[in-house]
C-alpha cells in the first residue's frame, strides 16, 4: 500500500508563516488550481507533471489545515482507509454500503 508521508516539522513551521485565515484561503485556491488541471485533461491538454504538482499542493495545504485544526494525520489516514474499503466493496461486490 502506498502512503504519503509528511514532514510534520515542515507543516508546523509553515503554518505560522502566515495567519490561519490565509492558510484556509490558500487551500481553497490550490483545490481550484487542481480542478483546473483536471478539467484541462478532459479537453485534451493533458500534463501529468503539472497535475501531480497541483495534487501535491492540495495535499500539503490540507495537511496544514489539519495541523491548524488539531486533526492528527493518523486520523486522516484511518478515514482514507475506511473510504477505500467502502469503495472496494462497492466496486467489487456491486453494492452501496452507506
Amino acid at each position: 500500500m502506498s502512503k504519503i508521508i509528511f514532514d510534520d516539522d515542515a507543516i508546523r513551521t509553515t503554518c505560522y508563516l502566515h495567519n490561519k485565515t490565509t492558510k484556509f484561503i490558500v487551500a481553497m485556491e490550490e483545490t481550484g488550481e487542481c480542478i483546473k488541471e483536471i478539467s484541462k485533461s478532459f479537453r485534451g491538454r493533458r500534463n501529468n507533471d503539472r497535475l501531480a504538482e497541483e495534487i501535491a499542493d492540495v495535499y500539503f495545504s490540507l495537511a496544514q489545515i489539519a495541523h491548524i485544526r488539531g486533526i492528527p494525520m493518523v486520523d486522516i489516514q484511518q478515514q482514507i482507509e475506511e473510504k477505500m474499503e467502502r469503495q472496494r466493496i462497492r466496486d467489487i461486490e456491486g453494492r452501496d454500503i452507506r
